[in-house]
């Protein structure tokens, strides 16, 4: 199928053009999207309703395989990242027990998964087949997403929505290294340098500056999107919102994280003057009904 060649931001265009193409990109998202679910739990429809009603959501390398096109995704599907509310934990291990996973906590400290937002993980294993359960540390399991090594991993999606905040590099297979992650003397740890490679071995390029992956002319420090630097929201321009319907026929199922916005700065320094550090930060805000 030739929409195997598009990448997420393609299809939305497509999906414009008219309803045809508006019915047949959305079957194709869900399809990808029940390829991922059904290699982990072979009952779709019970894994979109548990997260659902758990307010979870899927963000690392299997959000990134809705957002590229399948042609350039061709590492192996092994493990998951699923992020819930700490009060969703009990019935995260619930759900997993009753498909056959074995629930293993990860040691102190949280190895790859860093951020002060989360506050604890868990392995839900089943042989070959492993699911990070990031618990965090409210009922907000999106922000940490805003804290993750480097803006490719910067992406979620729910049973009815994929987010992607910043789409113009990742579908580039470009990156920004993301300040949070290093140490208070601007080093990369161990586990930060180890996930780099892993995404530099699928293609992508990494740099700590906008300057990079833009003309000296065409980037303003602070203001250009592709700078670390800028104030972001997850409803600015820059983000990627798509949402495709569901198959599923049940007034329950709502698409997560659509009542709040998300705003973050990555920090660092300023893009020219290696002594103006701006500090990082992350927080949410209710949209009004």
């Amino acid at each position: 199928m030739v929409l195997c060649f598009f990448d997420i931001q393609n299809i939305v265009a497509l999906r414009a053009t008219c309803h045809h193409n508006a019915t047949l990109t959305d079957s194709f998202l869900q399809r990808r999207r029940d390829r991922i679910l059904r290699y982990f739990i072979s009952d779709v429809p019970a894994f979109m309703k548990f997260m659902q009603t758990s307010n979870a959501v899927i963000s690392g390398s299997s959000a990134l395989r809705l957002i590229l096109a399948v042609a350039d995704t061709t590492w192996p599907m092994s493990d998951l990242d699923l992020y819930i509310p700490l009060s969703s934990g009990p019935s995260a291990t619930e759900f997993f027990h009753r498909f056959g996973y074995d629930i293993i906590p990860y040691p102190p400290p949280k190895t790859k998964y860093g951020s002060k937002k989360v506050r604890s993980v868990v392995a839900a294993v089943q042989g070959s087949r492993k699911i990070d359960i990031v618990l965090s540390c409210d009922g907000r399991p999106i922000l940490p997403i805003f804290q993750f090594h480097s803006s490719v991993v910067m992406n979620y999606f729910t049973p009815t929505t994929i987010f992607s905040a910043y789409p113009a590099l990742t579908l580039q297979f470009k990156g920004l290294i993301n300040p949070m992650a290093c140490t208070r003397h601007h080093m990369l740890p161990p586990r930060t340098m180890r996930a780099l490679i892993k995404y530099a071995n699928r293609g992508f390029e990494f740099a700590s500056s906008g300057l990079a992956w833009t003309c000296t002319e065409n980037h303003t420090c602070a203001q250009t999107f592709e700078c670390p630097l800028r104030a972001r929201t997850s409803f600015d321009s820059a983000c990627l919102n798509v949402s495709f319907s569901s198959p599923i026929s049940s007034s329950d199922l709502t698409p997560c994280g659509v009542k709040e916005m998300y705003g973050w700065l990555l920090g660092g320094f300023h893009c020219r003057e290696q002594d103006r550090e701006f500090s990082p930060y992350v927080f949410y805000t209710p949209l009004s009904r």
